[in-house]
């Protein structure tokens, strides 16, 4: 039993394993789960320090009050040679975040942006979105919800590399300053931050720092070169669908026309005849309808497969949508004004010297990636499956 552990501060995997580890007699935990435990434990050790050291702090002592999110540590790596790695908590879907996010933190850490570089962050709860608390990446909310998030890291990276000179050189640190990665003297004297990080890293996290005045950007608001932008015009981007672990195969779908339907006939003859086909699996799909999985040792193979099936569709149950009728509903219905939300003089209109009336029609849109949607299922000898988000892999 650990003691003085907030578990809702902990990574959601962790906490499911601590209640397993919590749950067992010392003297009946497995080898396999102890080295699960103690590893993932580890784990939680190198990537939260500070919040595992305050975790395990004597009952007299106080926590620290930084959230998971909160954490420098997580988010930012400082190197020997000064490049500044910033891990984002979104996904990049081409919306530009594995930039914009560094921007923001780079700006506050006032480090040299030539040498800032940027990761996708893990499933781990550090990278939760800090308003919903959820990994979430939608509804245009990165730079909304993760804005000040991450001016207040780069301002707490910046305050313990401060520190770190200060004790180095032993001067006040209100007497020194910051510029483009390097932290300056009075007297002239000077230190990367890769000089300075391990120590830096090392001491405690401010919980409270003082934030730039928006007037004193340097980076925010600037044109620049998407970080991204090299790896993907090059080819050399990894993305979800390129992940590959040993023994893989991948999986594709045939799907129905229409939400709904069902198969009527199969013949998967020929698509099982494909080389490098392992199976071929009806399998149950959104709102009971059917759909055609083919298993194989990659993805062309799989395609391949599929494309190769003879499938007749059953739409008997399902709904005949026409969209003339639709629009016609519609027009019936936008005859009938819903009740008011808003309650306004709408007086002046009846006296406006110009009057502009028009209909906006849009047809049914996709709402859908270009590219195909994927992911990676992984299961152990014991049984049991999750699903894999490399760290490393972005997921467009």
């Amino acid at each position: 039993m650990l003691p003085n552990i907030d578990y809702s501060e902990l990574p959601r995997a962790l906490q499911h394993m601590l209640e397993r580890g919590r749950s067992t007699p010392v003297q009946a935990l497995p080898r396999r789960s102890f080295l699960k435990l103690t590893g993932t434990l580890g784990l939680a050790v190198g990537i939260f320090p500070h919040l595992a050291a305050a975790q395990s702090t004597d009952a007299g002592e106080a926590p620290t009050a930084l959230k998971p999110t909160e954490q420098p540590s997580a988010f930012v790596q400082i190197a020997p040679n000064g490049e500044v790695m910033v891990t984002i908590n979104r996904l990049e879907f081409g919306q530009g975040v594995q930039t914009a996010l560094p921007m923001i933190l780079a700006e506050e850490l006032d480090a040299d942006w030539n040498l800032v570089r940027s990761q996708l962050g893990t499933n781990d709860m550090a990278y939760v979105d800090p308003l919903f608390g959820m990994h979430l990446t939608g509804g245009s909310n990165t730079i909304k919800n993760s804005f000040t998030q991450y001016r207040e890291l780069g301002a707490r990276v910046r305050a313990m590399l401060l520190a770190a000179a200060a004790d180095r050189w032993n001067v006040d640190v209100s007497a020194l300053r910051t510029e483009a990665g390097v932290v300056l003297a009075p007297d002239g004297r000077k230190l990367g931050y890769g000089e300075l990080s391990e120590a830096a890293m090392a001491l405690p996290v401010p919980q409270k720092i003082a934030l730039k005045d928006p007037k004193d950007f340097r980076i925010i608001g600037q044109p620049t070169q998407r970080l991204d932008a090299q790896a993907k015009s090059s080819g050399q981007q990894s993305f979800g669908i390129d992940f590959k672990l040993p023994g893989q195969l991948t999986a594709v779908v045939a799907r129905p026309p229409v939400f709904g339907a069902k198969i009527a006939s199969l013949d998967d003859s020929a698509a099982r005849s494909v080389k490098g086909v392992k199976a071929v699996l009806r399998v149950p799909l959104d709102r009971g309808a059917e759909g055609v999985a083919v298993v194989a040792d990659g993805y062309w193979q799989a395609s391949q497969g599929r494309d190769a099936l003879k499938v007749e569709w059953d739409t008997s149950a399902v709904e005949k949508v026409d969209s003339e009728k639709q629009l016609a509903q519609f027009r019936e219905i936008a005859n009938h004004p819903g009740p008011r939300q808003f309650d306004a003089d709408m007086a002046p209109l009846e006296t406006a010297p110009l009057s502009l009336e028009a209909e906006f029609v849009f047809p049914y849109l996709a709402h859908a990636a270009m590219e195909p949607l994927n992911c990676t299922v992984c299961g152990d000898n014991q049984g049991e499956t999750r699903i894999a988000s490399p760290k490393s892999v972005p997921g467009e």
